[in-house]
């Protein structure tokens, strides 16, 4: 069994036993919210579903939750029990902004209002071109071709967004302000990327919302006006199965008026 693995591993760490029965008591406790489905079969969605699901969990309990887990999913990718780190972007819970899951567009619009121009660039291709916050904080110049980006997601599997007008502009001037060593949100030291939490952070202060609400909004509307073809959407967003990409697009009253037109039955 996996978490008995688990388990021995943190053990040939030299963690502690109250450390051990935490982390397994968290992760016995998402398993069961999980229902049918295994631990290895969890979303970044899910994570954030069991950590709404209590509204009485206190910050710390919920920091603790997201450390278990996120301690847990980085051992089993390692070790290749899943095939990408899901809790890559589940954060902690103090920056977690509750349970909205799509960024409206008066809600983006008002944040590029007050941003930076780095933050603009942030925003952007969270919202237009699906980014996850660690593709984000790692975005070189090397991955700049004209008007089109190239990404290195989850898995290490590449794909290719393409850039609208007003991101390409904004990208341009970090190229000729701030941009150290060729990343366009560089750290302290300027040679290495700055820290996703960071980036996290930054979109948390000016959008005042979760950050993944952005990626939500990028799929829904990818879907929406290009075709509705969901393969589509799981290209841009780098999903590896359309059931996770499934997930990213929310259906609103419009939709649900199309879907009784179509199933009217005739008097």
């Amino acid at each position: 069994m996996m978490l008995d693995q688990y388990t021995k591993s943190m053990r040939r760490r030299r963690r502690s036993e109250a450390t051990i029965r935490t982390r397994l008591f968290y992760l016995k406790k998402f398993d069961a919210f999980l229902g049918p489905r295994e631990l290895v079969q969890a979303t970044t969605d899910d994570m954030y579903d069991y950590l709404d699901s209590n509204p009485k969990w206190s910050p710390a309990t919920k920091q603790s939750i997201v450390s278990s887990i996120r301690v847990f999913y980085a051992w089993a990718f390692k070790r290749g029990y899943v095939q990408s780190d899901e809790s890559e972007e589940f954060w902690a819970a103090k920056v977690h902004q509750g349970t909205q899951r799509m960024a409206s567009e008066d809600a983006i619009r008002r944040a590029l209002d007050r941003s930076t121009d780095a933050e603009k660039a942030m925003i952007l291709l969270g919202a237009e071109c699906g980014l996850r916050v660690s593709e984000i904080a790692s975005l070189h110049l090397s991955n700049r071709h004209e008007d089109f980006l190239t990404i290195v997601g989850k898995g290490n599997k590449q794909r290719t967004v393409h850039m609208s007008d007003e991101l390409a502009t904004v990208l341009t001037m970090i190229e000729n302000t701030t941009m150290r060593f060729g990343n366009y949100f560089p750290g302290q030291s300027g040679k290495k990327p700055m820290h996703p939490t960071s980036i996290w952070r930054h979109i948390t202060k000016v959008l005042e919302s979760n950050p993944h609400s952005l990626r939500h909004r990028a799929g829904t509307v990818a879907y929406r006006k290009g075709g509705r073809d969901i393969r589509l959407a799981q290209t841009m967003l780098g999903h590896a199965s359309p059931v996770t990409t499934a997930v990213y697009v929310h259906m609103e009253d419009d939709d649900l008026r199309r879907a009784s037109t179509a199933t009217r039955v005739a008097a």
